[in-house]
């Protein structure tokens, strides 16, 4: 942040927990949720407007037609379950999140890496 010159020293800081847990996005008939309070934000990265967007497209759509497949959310939560458990196998490993952090901000800084959804 330095290197860009943003303003740091004189910024407020405030940190608030991000819902990974993902226990899905339609109760009863009529109660939904979407993005990170369907618990959609990566475990690995926080990351989650891409997934914030789909899901509540497609949480419209199912308001809109109670017959509608969620096809595009299920990609999705696909996407995150095989993150999620990649995750799970490098929190037993000493260092492995360290290691797989200091690689992912590398490649993304050299962007050899994209996330889902075009964003990085």
């Amino acid at each position: 942040m330095r290197r860009k010159k943003y303003p740091i020293d004189s910024a407020t800081y405030r940190v608030f927990p991000i819902n990974y847990f993902y226990t899905g996005c339609q109760f009863r008939k009529n109660i939904f949720l979407a993005g990170d309070a369907a618990g959609l934000a990566s475990k690995l990265t926080g990351e989650g407007i891409a997934c914030g967007m789909i899901s509540g497209r497609e949480v419209a759509r199912k308001i809109m037609n109670p017959h509608y497949d969620w096809n595009k959310l299920e990609a999705v939560v696909a996407y995150k379950k095989r993150q999620d458990k990649m995750f799970n196998v490098l929190e037993k490993i000493p260092l492995g999140l360290n290691m797989i952090y200091s690689l992912l901000l590398n490649a993304i800084n050299r962007r050899m890496v994209s996330w889902p959804g075009g964003s990085q």
